[in-house]
């Protein structure tokens, strides 16, 4: 009868024993778990904040590459305007 209790005792205590590494382990994957999805959210709010510096950032490329392009423009109009002076100085 103490052979069978024994060994009962021992299942017993073995079982507990993985019963604590199981809750150990889990509690583990519990806190793994909660810091990667306070990572997931930290980084979806730095992405969001990066796609709107990207539309804002080409919205401000679009404007200004229309006024390089406008001035850029003018500045040719004005030298030619400028050329065809100097022509008609140089024939009087």
């Amino acid at each position: 009868m103490r052979d069978e209790y024994d060994v009962h005792m021992f299942d017993v205590d073995h079982m507990t024993k993985e019963m604590r590494e199981m809750r150990i382990k889990t509690n583990i994957l519990i806190q793994e778990n909660d810091n990667l999805t306070r990572d997931k959210a930290n980084l979806t709010n730095v992405l969001n904040d990066t796609k709107e510096l990207l539309i804002s950032y080409q919205d401000k490329y679009t404007e200004t590459n229309k006024k390089m392009i406008k001035i850029s423009n003018e500045f040719g109009e004005l030298k030619r305007n400028n050329l065809g002076n100097e022509e008609m100085q140089n024939k009087n």
